[in-house]
């Protein structure tokens, strides 16, 4: 699954027909990326997965989730992806703006429609279940973005 959260700025010698802007040409634009393994529980095993579910907490695990993008060099961990969302999308709504607006489009059952073509014996039946309920509750707090 695409992600689109880094915001990346082009230099002006990247691009061949650079938008002048103040004398200096630069743009910017959401970096493809794609949700880790990691980000989706790989490292888990199916007993804590299958906790997560049963005690609702698949929220708890999304939001404590460090990512690779820091505020500063002084910080030890990156904010989670939903957290990195949501202040960019706050700085940077003419940017993020039309990413999150393909949101909608994701229905839970498209999600689990896609989670379910992975093989069998590439992920266990808790997996699938998690990545699938996770998948949601991330795409549900991106709709809340719009």
């Amino acid at each position: 699954m695409t992600a689109y959260y880094p915001i990346v700025e082009v230099q002006p010698e990247w691009v061949s027909q650079p938008e002048q802007m103040g004398g200096k040409a630069k743009f910017w634009y959401l970096a493809p990326s794609f949700d880790h393994a990691s980000a989706l529980g790989r490292e888990l095993e199916d007993k804590r997965r299958d906790g997560l579910i049963v005690n609702n907490r698949i929220a708890n695990y999304s939001e404590k989730g460090k990512g690779g993008i820091y505020w500063c060099e002084s910080d030890a961990n990156g904010p989670s992806p939903l957290e990195l969302t949501r202040v960019a999308s706050r700085r940077y709504p003419e940017i993020l703006g039309p990413a999150l607006a393909k949101i909608p489009r994701l229905e839970d059952e498209a999600v689990d429609a896609i989670v379910n073509r992975i093989p069998t014996d590439w992920m266990t039946d808790t997996a699938r279940r998690f990545v699938v309920r996770l998948i949601c509750y991330n795409c549900q707090q991106l709709k809340e973005l719009m």
